[in-house]
């Protein structure tokens, strides 16, 4: 069953996307489909970024009574969520900044492609071939 994201910590502007900026330079926007994501170097990951000071699972992005948490899965680096590091799973919102090793990822809604009463945001299924690999 899928899940739309309404709440004061996601407002419903579009869907959602994280913007990836990698060390390299790279900018890629993947779109938030499926959830859990985990974020981290293993191929696993439902978003793999090639950054070696982020650990092979890193931090992860859940859905829980309809908000969008991030939890750090004791990584070696620690994972920063607006300059702060995360201790406990904490509520994301749009435009939050997520640090993975040198990687930025950025909570953004897609204000191009409006909601409609038929937009599904997240579907909470997980699918083994959702992976996302940034390079």
């Amino acid at each position: 069953m899928s899940a739309s994201v309404v709440s004061h910590s996601v407002p419903a502007v579009g869907p959602l996307q994280l913007m990836v900026n990698q060390s390299t330079g790279v900018r890629q926007m993947v779109p938030l489909i499926r959830l859990p994501i985990v974020i981290g170097r293993d191929s696993d990951c439902g978003l793999q970024i090639i950054d070696m000071q982020a650990s092979r699972q890193h931090c992860r992005i859940d859905l829980e009574d309809r908000k969008l948490f991030l939890t750090d899965l004791r990584s070696r680096n620690g994972t920063l969520l607006n300059s702060r590091r995360v201790t406990a799973p904490t509520p994301l919102q749009v435009g939050d900044r997520i640090i993975v090793g040198r990687t930025v990822i950025q909570l953004v809604a897609d204000i191009t492609r409006p909601i409609s009463s038929q937009t599904t945001l997240i579907d909470t299924h997980p699918v083994e071939s959702a992976t996302r690999r940034v390079v």
